[in-house]
């Protein structure tokens, strides 16, 4: 597996997308975890006033269900907006660049939690060891300001100390989209944003930290990992409509440690630009 996250940030002009849609679940009964909703990312998060945009997170444990609400759930770290369902990826940040980003981060996770967000953003490194980072203790609260500079599409993260969060660079479901548009559109973008995960399920996870896997952590092979675009797993993924003749803009972010996590083809498509961190 390789040992960088890959960020891409192509804008294509695409034709069509995915399979069927996902039906949610309902509300969690009182006391239970809450369950982890596919986020379509078009909503922004946080608050914007005066140029600087006001978010605060809470990463926990929830239930997730990537095979739909009448298969087994998984308990697995997500974050949520103060106050909100979680979501995979998460909640959705999206300024115009020269915004101040004020991130408030609530650790209900038993175990220390790095959040980092890339140093590309304000025209740092563009490498997966090089963000702005803040390590949170658990049931603490830390705060991380920094000013995105740079349009493009980025990932924002937080890791655990395990073996899983040393070769994916993420934990659980706790990665999202991170998007600095060049200037104040005229109208609500007209595009979408896709995140790629993947995520491990628990036999891999608690794999990941025995000492047969740090011996061979690179080979990792042990259980499942299942593959989403914002959320949802084939076939559960969203459709796309479009008509012959039309232009489709689409940001893909690949927030997996996989240099080739999808494939298009059946149609024409234009790739406006790429760019993020690469191996050596």
């Amino acid at each position: 597996m390789p040992d960088h996250v890959k960020v891409l940030r192509p804008m294509l002009h695409c034709c069509s997308l995915l399979g069927a849609a996902l039906l949610v679940g309902a509300a969690s009964p009182r006391g239970a975890p809450a369950i982890v909703q596919p986020n379509p990312n078009i909503h922004r998060a946080g608050s914007l006033h005066d140029g600087i945009l006001t978010v605060a997170l809470d990463a926990a444990e929830h239930a997730w269900q990537p095979d739909g609400p009448n298969r087994p759930s998984q308990r697995i770290a997500a974050f949520s907006e103060a106050g909100k369902a979680p979501l995979v990826p998460g909640p959705l940040l999206r300024v115009v660049a020269g915004t101040e980003i004020r991130l408030t981060i609530h650790n209900s996770l038993p175990a220390p939690l790095t959040f980092l967000v890339p140093a590309s953003i304000h025209g740092g490194p563009d490498a997966v060891d090089k963000a702005d980072s803040i390590i949170i203790a658990p049931g603490a609260v830390g705060h991380l300001t920094t000013r995105a500079t740079v349009p493009g599409g980025y990932v924002y993260r937080a890791t655990l100390p395990t073996g899983e969060s040393r070769v994916a660079h993420v934990a659980g479901l706790l990665a999202g989209a991170l998007v600095v548009d060049s200037g104040s559109p005229a109208r609500p973008p007209h595009d979408r944003v896709f995140v790629l995960m993947e995520t491990p399920d628990s036999v891999r996870e608690a794999y990941a930290d025995t000492a047969s896997a740090r011996i061979n952590i690179g080979f990792l092979q042990v259980g499942r990992i299942t593959y989403t675009i914002n959320g949802r797993s084939w076939p559960n993924t969203e459709r796309i409509a479009a008509t012959v003749g039309d232009s489709l803009h689409w940001r893909i972010i690949n927030a997996t440690s996989d240099v080739h996590p999808m494939h298009l083809h059946g149609f024409y498509f234009r790739i406006d630009g790429l760019s993020g961190p690469w191996p050596p």
